[in-house]
């Protein structure tokens, strides 16, 4: 993943989930230490939770 501008989008797994507005890229931070290109299983879950959550307005 590139070093870009990274914004908080939620938890998953008690781990954060940014989002990268320049690329449109979803990421999970893995170890508190390091952002992974998720899964399709977790992109799925991940994407899912957040958009409930912005339709809800939470």
């Amino acid at each position: 993943m590139t070093e870009n501008k990274w914004t908080f989008a939620g938890m998953y797994n008690g781990e954060g989930v940014y989002y990268n507005p320049e690329t449109k890229a979803i990421a999970i931070e893995k170890d508190h230490k390091y952002l992974v290109e998720p899964s399709p299983k977790e992109l799925k879950v991940v994407l899912y939770k957040i958009l409930s959550h912005l339709q809800a307005g939470e």
